[in-house]
């Protein structure tokens, strides 16, 4: 259970080590909480939960073709993973 006294879904996530790239960060940040790499990482935009108050950006990627990494994951509770699949485009 959460704060929110309840379960949730939620992404995992970390900060930009000083001059990471983002999308070396998100590859990183996905292996060390879930363990697992992504074969193609797409990025999805920068976004800013509060711009009135926070400089704060968070860059959003899709992770795609999931594989098992080498390391477990390091989230101390336990964690389901739910994968999404999106539609393949015909064009």
């Amino acid at each position: 259970m959460t704060a929110t006294d309840g379960y949730q879904l939620d992404m995992p996530g970390g900060r930009i080590d000083d001059n990471e790239d983002p999308k070396e960060a998100a590859a990183r940040e996905l292996e060390e909480e879930i363990g697992y790499k992504a074969s193609k990482l797409d990025e999805l935009g920068i976004f800013t939960m509060s711009p009135g108050y926070l400089t704060q950006k968070t860059h959003a990627f899709l992770a795609r073709g999931l594989i098992k990494g080498k390391t477990g994951g390091d989230e101390e509770e336990k964690i389901e993973l739910v994968e999404h699949f999106l539609p393949t485009s015909k064009h």
